[in-house]
Protein backbone atom coordinates (compact mmCIF):
# COMPACT_ATOMS: atom_id res chain seq x y z
CA UNK A 1 0.00 0.00 0.00
CA UNK A 2 2.80 2.51 0.83
CA UNK A 3 4.62 1.71 -2.63
CA UNK A 4 0.61 2.37 -4.02
CA UNK A 5 0.26 6.15 -2.80
CA UNK A 6 4.21 7.00 -3.17
CA UNK A 7 3.29 6.02 -6.85
CA UNK A 8 -0.32 8.69 -6.88
CA UNK A 9 2.60 11.18 -5.46
CA UNK A 10 4.90 10.57 -8.03
CA UNK A 11 1.68 10.71 -10.73
CA UNK A 12 0.23 12.97 -9.87
CA UNK A 13 3.36 15.44 -9.72
CA UNK A 14 4.46 15.31 -12.42
CA UNK A 15 1.12 16.20 -13.91
CA UNK A 16 1.13 19.56 -11.65
CA UNK A 17 2.03 22.85 -13.46
CA UNK A 18 1.93 25.16 -10.96
CA UNK A 19 4.88 26.39 -9.22
CA UNK A 20 8.90 25.72 -9.36
CA UNK A 21 10.55 22.82 -9.66
CA UNK A 22 11.49 23.16 -6.06
CA UNK A 23 7.70 23.83 -4.78
CA UNK A 24 6.74 20.61 -6.28
CA UNK A 25 9.44 18.72 -5.19
CA UNK A 26 8.39 20.28 -1.46
CA UNK A 27 5.40 18.88 -1.84
CA UNK A 28 7.01 15.53 -2.89
CA UNK A 29 9.00 15.31 0.34
CA UNK A 30 6.29 16.61 2.69
CA UNK A 31 2.98 13.75 1.37
CA UNK A 32 6.22 11.31 1.38
CA UNK A 33 6.59 12.32 4.93
CA UNK A 34 2.47 12.22 5.62
CA UNK A 35 2.72 8.78 4.16
CA UNK A 36 5.52 7.37 6.53
CA UNK A 37 3.68 9.06 9.43
CA UNK A 38 0.84 6.74 8.51
CA UNK A 39 2.39 3.81 8.14
CA UNK A 40 3.75 4.73 11.50
CA UNK A 41 -0.13 4.76 12.76
CA UNK A 42 -0.96 1.98 11.10
CA UNK A 43 -3.32 3.40 9.76
CA UNK A 44 -2.49 3.31 5.76
CA UNK A 45 -5.66 3.58 3.11
CA UNK A 46 -5.23 1.40 0.03
CA UNK A 47 -4.72 4.45 -1.91
CA UNK A 48 -5.69 8.75 -1.08
CA UNK A 49 -9.21 7.77 -2.69
CA UNK A 50 -9.80 5.96 0.60
CA UNK A 51 -8.07 8.55 3.21
CA UNK A 52 -10.56 10.61 5.34
CA UNK A 53 -11.06 13.15 7.90
CA UNK A 54 -9.61 10.47 10.60
CA UNK A 55 -6.84 9.92 9.19
CA UNK A 56 -6.05 13.74 8.64
CA UNK A 57 -7.11 14.27 12.65
CA UNK A 58 -5.19 11.14 13.58
CA UNK A 59 -1.88 12.73 11.91
CA UNK A 60 -2.35 16.24 13.25
CA UNK A 61 -2.27 14.70 16.70
CA UNK A 62 0.75 12.78 15.67
CA UNK A 63 2.36 15.56 14.65
CA UNK A 64 1.31 17.56 18.11
CA UNK A 65 3.16 14.44 19.95
CA UNK A 66 6.44 15.43 18.41
CA UNK A 67 6.47 18.73 18.69
CA UNK A 68 5.86 20.17 14.80
CA UNK A 69 5.50 24.00 15.17
CA UNK A 70 2.06 25.32 13.93
CA UNK A 71 3.46 26.57 10.92
CA UNK A 72 4.95 23.55 10.15
CA UNK A 73 1.25 21.75 10.34
CA UNK A 74 -0.26 24.34 8.35
CA UNK A 75 2.34 23.64 5.77
CA UNK A 76 1.65 19.83 5.44
CA UNK A 77 -2.20 20.64 5.85
CA UNK A 78 -1.43 22.90 2.86
CA UNK A 79 0.07 20.27 0.56
CA UNK A 80 -2.04 17.91 1.61
CA UNK A 81 -5.34 20.36 0.47
CA UNK A 82 -2.98 21.08 -2.91
CA UNK A 83 -2.34 17.74 -3.78
CA UNK A 84 -5.73 16.52 -3.09
CA UNK A 85 -7.41 19.14 -5.38
CA UNK A 86 -5.25 18.31 -8.17
CA UNK A 87 -5.43 14.74 -7.69
CA UNK A 88 -9.24 14.50 -7.06
CA UNK A 89 -8.78 12.40 -4.63
CA UNK A 90 -11.66 13.92 -2.94
CA UNK A 91 -10.47 13.57 0.82
CA UNK A 92 -12.29 15.11 3.18
CA UNK A 93 -10.18 17.74 4.97
CA UNK A 94 -11.17 19.44 7.92
CA UNK A 95 -10.54 22.98 8.56
CA UNK A 96 -7.29 24.46 10.89
CA UNK A 97 -9.62 25.62 13.41
CA UNK A 98 -11.68 22.30 13.09
CA UNK A 99 -7.98 20.59 13.68
CA UNK A 100 -7.11 23.09 16.92
CA UNK A 101 -4.02 24.52 14.61
CA UNK A 102 -4.02 28.44 13.36
CA UNK A 103 -1.26 30.82 13.16
CA UNK A 104 0.37 32.00 16.49
CA UNK A 105 1.32 35.13 17.51
CA UNK A 106 5.18 35.92 17.26
CA UNK A 107 6.84 37.07 20.54
CA UNK A 108 9.62 38.74 19.74
CA UNK A 109 12.73 38.32 21.85
CA UNK A 110 12.96 41.48 23.08
CA UNK A 111 9.46 41.51 24.77
CA UNK A 112 10.24 38.34 26.33
CA UNK A 113 11.80 38.61 29.86
CA UNK A 114 13.28 35.89 32.01
CA UNK A 115 11.73 37.06 35.20
CA UNK A 116 9.33 34.12 33.26
CA UNK A 117 10.98 31.19 35.33
CA UNK A 118 10.05 32.97 38.91
CA UNK A 119 6.33 33.36 37.97
CA UNK A 120 5.52 29.96 37.26
CA UNK A 121 4.50 27.45 39.59
CA UNK A 122 5.92 24.08 38.63
CA UNK A 123 9.87 23.23 38.99
CA UNK A 124 9.77 20.90 35.47
CA UNK A 125 8.17 24.00 33.09
CA UNK A 126 10.79 26.42 34.99
CA UNK A 127 13.57 24.16 34.31
CA UNK A 128 12.30 23.96 30.88
CA UNK A 129 12.17 27.65 30.63
CA UNK A 130 15.89 27.61 31.88
CA UNK A 131 17.01 25.41 29.27
CA UNK A 132 15.14 27.44 27.02
CA UNK A 133 17.21 30.54 28.29
CA UNK A 134 20.43 28.55 28.67
CA UNK A 135 20.97 26.42 25.56
CA UNK A 136 18.88 27.44 22.86
CA UNK A 137 16.65 24.59 22.58
CA UNK A 138 12.96 23.87 22.18
CA UNK A 139 10.75 22.43 24.07
CA UNK A 140 10.35 19.27 23.15
CA UNK A 141 14.39 18.66 22.65
CA UNK A 142 14.71 19.81 26.70
CA UNK A 143 11.28 17.40 27.49
CA UNK A 144 13.58 14.47 25.46
CA UNK A 145 17.54 15.59 26.50
CA UNK A 146 19.25 12.21 27.62
CA UNK A 147 20.60 13.88 30.25
CA UNK A 148 22.74 11.38 31.74
CA UNK A 149 25.70 11.65 28.79
CA UNK A 150 24.56 14.96 26.86
CA UNK A 151 27.64 16.68 28.59
CA UNK A 152 30.80 16.30 27.52
CA UNK A 153 33.47 18.42 29.34
CA UNK A 154 32.35 22.13 28.53
CA UNK A 155 29.83 20.82 25.49
CA UNK A 156 26.16 20.07 25.62
CA UNK A 157 25.61 17.50 22.58
CA UNK A 158 22.04 17.29 21.29
CA UNK A 159 21.71 13.51 19.50
CA UNK A 160 19.96 13.68 15.75
CA UNK A 161 17.19 11.36 17.36
CA UNK A 162 15.79 14.81 19.45
CA UNK A 163 17.00 17.59 17.47
CA UNK A 164 14.24 19.74 16.17
CA UNK A 165 15.62 19.80 12.58
CA UNK A 166 16.78 16.01 13.03
CA UNK A 167 20.36 17.67 12.80
CA UNK A 168 22.86 17.09 15.97
CA UNK A 169 24.52 19.77 17.70
CA UNK A 170 27.04 21.18 20.23
CA UNK A 171 26.33 24.15 22.25
CA UNK A 172 29.28 25.35 23.93
CA UNK A 173 29.15 26.03 27.51
CA UNK A 174 30.48 29.71 28.15
CA UNK A 175 29.25 30.68 31.83
CA UNK A 176 28.88 28.38 35.23
CA UNK A 177 25.38 29.10 35.49
CA UNK A 178 25.00 26.93 32.39
CA UNK A 179 26.36 23.67 34.12
CA UNK A 180 24.12 24.53 37.07
CA UNK A 181 21.12 24.68 34.93
CA UNK A 182 22.00 21.19 33.51
CA UNK A 183 22.50 20.15 37.63
CA UNK A 184 19.31 21.23 38.23
CA UNK A 185 17.70 19.11 35.62
CA UNK A 186 19.23 15.99 36.57
CA UNK A 187 17.63 16.69 40.23
CA UNK A 188 14.60 17.12 39.33
CA UNK A 189 14.14 14.01 36.84
CA UNK A 190 16.46 12.05 39.73
CA UNK A 191 17.27 8.76 37.91
CA UNK A 192 15.03 8.75 35.33
CA UNK A 193 16.65 8.79 31.50
CA UNK A 194 15.08 12.25 30.52
CA UNK A 195 12.15 15.04 31.45
CA UNK A 196 9.51 13.28 29.29
CA UNK A 197 9.70 10.19 31.59
CA UNK A 198 8.18 11.98 34.61
CA UNK A 199 4.87 11.21 32.49
CA UNK A 200 4.56 11.84 29.12
CA UNK A 201 5.94 13.82 26.59
CA UNK A 202 2.64 15.03 25.71
CA UNK A 203 2.06 15.61 29.74
CA UNK A 204 4.77 17.65 30.38
CA UNK A 205 4.53 19.61 27.33
CA UNK A 206 0.89 20.42 28.28
CA UNK A 207 1.79 21.20 31.87
CA UNK A 208 4.31 23.60 30.25
CA UNK A 209 1.50 25.31 28.00
CA UNK A 210 -0.85 25.63 30.67
CA UNK A 211 1.09 27.44 32.67
CA UNK A 212 2.27 30.02 29.98
CA UNK A 213 -1.63 30.34 29.12
CA UNK A 214 -2.78 31.43 32.67
CA UNK A 215 0.49 34.11 32.16
CA UNK A 216 -1.19 35.25 29.17
CA UNK A 217 1.89 34.09 26.83
CA UNK A 218 1.69 32.13 23.85
CA UNK A 219 3.18 28.27 24.16
CA UNK A 220 5.23 28.52 21.04
CA UNK A 221 6.25 32.09 22.55
CA UNK A 222 10.79 31.72 21.52
CA UNK A 223 12.48 31.75 24.47
CA UNK A 224 15.16 30.45 23.04
CA UNK A 225 15.82 33.56 21.22
CA UNK A 226 16.62 35.25 24.41
CA UNK A 227 19.81 32.44 24.70
CA UNK A 228 20.64 33.59 20.93
CA UNK A 229 20.91 36.85 21.30
CA UNK A 230 23.29 36.82 24.20
CA UNK A 231 25.29 34.38 22.58
CA UNK A 232 25.91 36.90 20.24
CA UNK A 233 26.99 39.65 22.28
CA UNK A 234 29.46 37.56 24.30
CA UNK A 235 30.89 35.71 20.55
CA UNK A 236 31.41 39.71 19.33
CA UNK A 237 32.72 41.03 22.87
CA UNK A 238 35.10 38.65 22.74
CA UNK A 239 36.64 40.15 19.02
CA UNK A 240 34.63 37.50 17.02
CA UNK A 241 33.89 38.54 14.01
CA UNK A 242 30.13 39.53 12.96
CA UNK A 243 30.23 36.73 10.28
CA UNK A 244 31.93 33.93 12.47
CA UNK A 245 29.78 34.78 14.91
CA UNK A 246 26.51 34.61 13.11
CA UNK A 247 27.47 31.26 11.79
CA UNK A 248 28.43 29.64 14.87
CA UNK A 249 25.18 30.37 16.25
CA UNK A 250 23.88 29.27 13.38
CA UNK A 251 25.31 25.62 13.95
CA UNK A 252 24.27 25.97 18.15
CA UNK A 253 20.89 26.81 17.07
CA UNK A 254 20.25 24.33 14.07
CA UNK A 255 19.47 27.40 11.82
CA UNK A 256 20.31 26.80 7.87
CA UNK A 257 20.52 30.44 7.11
CA UNK A 258 21.79 33.54 8.92
CA UNK A 259 18.22 35.46 7.60
CA UNK A 260 16.10 32.86 9.55
CA UNK A 261 18.45 33.46 12.46
CA UNK A 262 18.36 37.11 12.62
CA UNK A 263 14.43 36.74 12.13
CA UNK A 264 14.38 34.47 14.99
CA UNK A 265 16.78 36.28 17.77
CA UNK A 266 16.15 39.82 16.72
Amino acid sequence: MKSKLINQINTTLLKYSQGTNNHRETMRKILTNIVKDMLDLKIMPPGFHHMTSTHVTQLTDLWKTKGNSQATMINKLGALRTFNTYGKFNITIPSNAELDIQKQKQYRSKYLSEDIVHQVESKITAIILKMQLSFGLTKYEVIRLPVANCVVDADLYIPTNIAYNRKKRVITMYKPEQRDTINELRSIIGGLATLGEMATERHIAQLYNAELALLKIDYNANFRAIYGYKRLASLMKKGITKDDAYKLLMEEMGYSEKKILLEAIL
